[in-house]
């Protein structure tokens, strides 16, 4: 298995929002579908047209993608079928050169991604409540 990276474009957006919600079904249970579907509208009108995005692609096949939101990790998701392959650590490791640090605000009941971002060198700064949810999130960032 390959995974290639290439830029985002506006005809992945279907297939991007395929996998946020797939994505976030496993990695957010705790979010009701209607908080789902506001998120979703949120990031389509606010954050998808100020975010520089890449999509990881296996076989042509969208798997993943990060967006960037100058260098906080704004969103990165990967199609449940290709957690733990590679997929995440090869969209932060296409990113990470592009700046100094990184940083991330996670679920806290998101702990697959809380050991993900450890992983991939991030520490923990501070635990607050999300702007979004009534929900604590972790601030992260790197070195």
């Amino acid at each position: 298995m390959k995974v290639s990276i290439r830029v985002y474009h506006e005809d992945d957006l279907d297939e991007v929002m395929r996998v946020w919600y797939e994505a976030s079904k496993v990695g957010h249970p705790f979010l009701s579908e209607e908080m789902l579907q506001e998120d979703r509208q949120e990031i389509i009108n606010k954050y998808i047209p100020i975010a520089r995005q890449w999509v990881a692609e296996v076989d042509g096949a969208i798997v993943g993608f990060i967006a960037m939101i100058e260098n906080q990790v704004g969103g990165l998701f990967v199609d449940p079928l290709w957690h733990k392959k590679g997929v995440g650590t090869a969209l932060i490791g296409h990113v990470r050169p592009m700046f100094p640090t990184l940083t991330v605000a996670v679920f806290k009941e998101n702990p697959n991604a809380i050991r993900f971002y450890e992983k991939s060198g991030f520490r923990l700064i501070e635990e607050r409540v999300s702007e979004y949810h009534e929900i604590l999130e972790l601030f992260m960032e790197t070195d």
